[in-house]
């Protein structure tokens, strides 16, 4: 345990080294976070990943996006190279910490939204609090605030897992493990430069550790959405969901009935502005900046031009 905890320390110090953070960090209020902000023009699109995700994960949309505007990528605190965030990791605690790097960083408004699963349930909350600061949105396969309750119930083995994780999340990296028998190979999907930094961040014993808070807050943050999320009015709202099973292993019938559940759930999403869209991502499981960044790519882009147009 002991060399686990010393071999932790001395990678991720040389891991630091190596892989400097390639946006800039902003204080918070006493922690800071990192921003990456390239492009340039107007709306800005301002994008959040989901649990388990950092800035990295939208590294096959962010060039493409900066072609026709300005476009931002964060880490929510203790995620990528951004410091530690204060308990609880709730939806509520991101949006505010979100607004205030916003307006530290000087980011221009209005906002064009962008989330990817829990990140997309953070963006909702955002829109809600801020209303006059959001002026579109495109939700990747987001989080809904009733799937807890709608989704059938996954196999027992499965919730043993779902439960015992976050646990394991907060217990083992500190002591090495991900660097001595748990590391991954670096994902083949990412851009060559990238991949080695993405691993490198993941390896963060408070990476592993904010995954595990952000899920044992999940209950709370989607009652948060749940009761902050109203209508949309006229957004432009475009809501990306995957075609291809997000969880192949499971049994076919409970497969089906997830779907077909999770389907309605994004419906519902799309239903919240006059104007919303669903599009779906034939070719995708539930990481569609991964499996189809081009659709990501083209529905920020019909949003931001249906934004300039009024």
């Amino acid at each position: 345990m002991l060399f686990g905890a010393i071999f932790q320390s001395v990678t991720t110090r040389i891991n630091d080294t190596r892989y400097p953070p390639p946006g800039k960090l902003v204080d918070v209020g006493g922690y800071r976070l990192h921003l990456r902000s390239t492009g340039a023009g107007g709306p800005t699109v301002v994008m959040d990943a989901g649990i388990g995700g950092a800035s990295t994960s939208w590294s096959l949309v962010q060039p493409e996006i900066a072609k026709f505007t300005t476009v931002c990528s964060y880490d929510r605190g203790g995620m990528g190279w951004s410091d530690v965030g204060p308990l609880p990791r709730t939806s509520r605690q991101i949006v505010k910490e979100l607004h205030t790097l916003l307006d530290n960083a000087g980011i221009k408004k209005p906002y064009v939204l962008v989330g990817h699963s829990f990140g997309g349930s953070n963006m909702l909350l955002y829109a809600s609090q801020y209303p006059d600061e959001v002026a579109g949105m495109v939700l990747a396969d987001a989080s809904h605030g009733e799937q807890q309750k709608r989704l059938p119930k996954l196999p027992f083995l499965y919730r043993v897992l779902d439960t015992s994780l976050p646990y394991l999340c907060k217990i083992l990296p500190p002591l090495g493990v991900g660097h001595l028998v748990m590391r991954e190979k670096p994902d083949p999907r990412l851009p060559p430069a990238v991949r080695e930094m993405n691993q490198a961040v993941r390896m963060r014993s408070q990476f592993a550790s904010t995954i595990a808070y952000e899920s044992l807050s999940l209950k709370e943050s989607l009652a948060q959405q749940r009761s902050a999320s109203g209508m949309l009015g006229d957004m432009p709202l475009i809501v990306l969901s995957h075609g291809k099973k997000a969880m192949p292993g499971l049994p076919e019938e409970l497969s089906k009935q997830r779907e077909q559940v999770w389907n309605e759930l994004q419906t519902d999403h799309a239903g919240r502005s006059r104007i919303g869209i669903r599009v779906i991502a034939e070719k995708s499981g539930h990481n569609i900046q991964y499996d189809q960044p081009e659709l990501v790519v083209d529905a920020v882009r019909r949003v931001v031009e249906t934004v300039r147009a009024r």
